[in-house]
């Protein structure tokens, strides 16, 4: 009889182990694509101001203010051609990338590869009259693993052309994985109802039940 409750016990905690490792890897997908949505809707709206703003100083207080707003928001700027057009490091706005410098490349290469991008999908449209969205993706996914930062940039359109880049980099969003209490109650409610079918079983038979309960109450 303690065979077969050990055995049930060890059926409810490795079926409950195995569904808080896929609920666990599930949530943290969910973070990766909520923190990657919202990334292109701060950049977007970044690109918007940019392309209704009368003065680049209007730009500037807008990222100003954002960052201010969003906390998360690591940086966050406007690159038109090698300048910075607005920044939210001060110090930046108005400055030119540095041709020495390997990040300043690589954010000056994005921005050719933004403009291309924009200037395919155009020319996509023209060809097929049908096409109801972009063949390509105007919108750019950049993970540092070393800052652990995403970077979202998008194109920063005016009069119908790409005329600058807009990035915004963000922090991982903060952890929302705790202790399963949960799958706890849920081990303890199989424990409950299955017991008695334990005891019916012999030996290694209640590791089936104590898998079962979990499959039937998830």
């Amino acid at each position: 009889m303690k065979t077969q409750i050990k055995f049930f016990i060890v059926g409810v905690a490795l079926a409950s182990f195995a569904f808080f490792v896929l609920g666990y890897g599930q949530h943290h997908k969910d973070e990766q694509r909520f923190q990657g949505e919202r990334g292109v809707m701060l950049a977007r709206s970044i690109a918007w101001v940019y392309e209704f703003a009368a003065e680049d100083d209007d730009l500037g207080t807008y990222i100003a203010n954002l960052t201010k707003q969003v906390p998360y928001i690591k940086t966050a700027f406007v690159l038109k051609g090698v300048k910075y057009l607005a920044h939210s490091e001060k110090n930046k706005a108005g400055t030119r990338l540095s041709r020495d410098s390997v990040a300043d490349k690589a954010i000056f290469d994005l921005g050719k590869a933004t403009k291309t991008t924009v200037r395919k999908n155009k020319e996509e449209r023209q060809r097929n009259k049908e096409l109801k969205q972009n063949a390509y993706s105007e919108i750019t996914f950049t993970f540092n693993e070393e800052s652990n930062l995403l970077r979202v940039a998008a194109p920063a359109m005016m009069s119908g052309q790409c005329k600058a880049l807009a990035q915004v980099e963000l922090s991982p969003p903060p952890s929302g994985a705790g202790i399963p209490f949960g799958f706890l109650l849920v081990a303890l409610g199989g424990l409950l109802i299955f017991l008695p079918i334990a005891f019916a079983l012999k030996g290694r038979g209640g590791l089936v039940p104590g898998i079962i309960v979990i499959l039937i109450v998830l």
